[in-house]
C-alpha cells in the first residue's frame, strides 16, 4: 500500500496496482466501530470493555480481505468455539 496525498495505491499478489482516488469518498471507505460489552448483550450490560475502530476500503466495488479463504463469508472463520478462539487470537489487536 502506498498513500499521496488524495490516493491510495494498492499493489496486490499478482503485482497489479489498484488505485483508489478521493479516499475522503465514502463509497470507498466505511468507518465502523466494534464494541465489546462487560454483559451477555448490549442491552443487558452496564459498561463497554473494550471498543477499536476499523475503516473497511473497497476496491473495483468489492471489498479488501485480509484473508482470502474468508471471502465469501466470515463464519468459516468460527464455525466451531475453537475456531473462534483460534481466529480472535490470531486478528486481535496486539499492544
Amino acid at each position: 500500500v502506498a498513500q499521496t496525498p488524495g490516493h491510495i495505491t494498492i499493489t496486490d499478489a499478482a503485482n497489479h496496482h489498484h488505485t483508489i482516488s478521493g479516499i475522503d469518498n465514502a463509497d470507498n471507505n466505511r468507518f465502523a466501530r466494534d464494541y465489546e460489552f462487560d454483559g451477555k448483550t448490549s442491552t443487558a450490560s452496564t459498561a463497554i470493555k473494550s471498543s477499536s475502530y476499523v475503516v473497511l476500503h473497497k476496491l473495483n466495488n468489492e471489498g479488501l480481505i485480509f484473508d482470502a479463504k474468508l471471502a465469501d463469508s466470515f463464519a468459516h472463520a468460527y464455525e466451531t468455539p475453537q475456531e473462534a478462539r483460534a481466529f480472535v487470537k490470531k486478528y486481535r489487536l496486539k499492544y
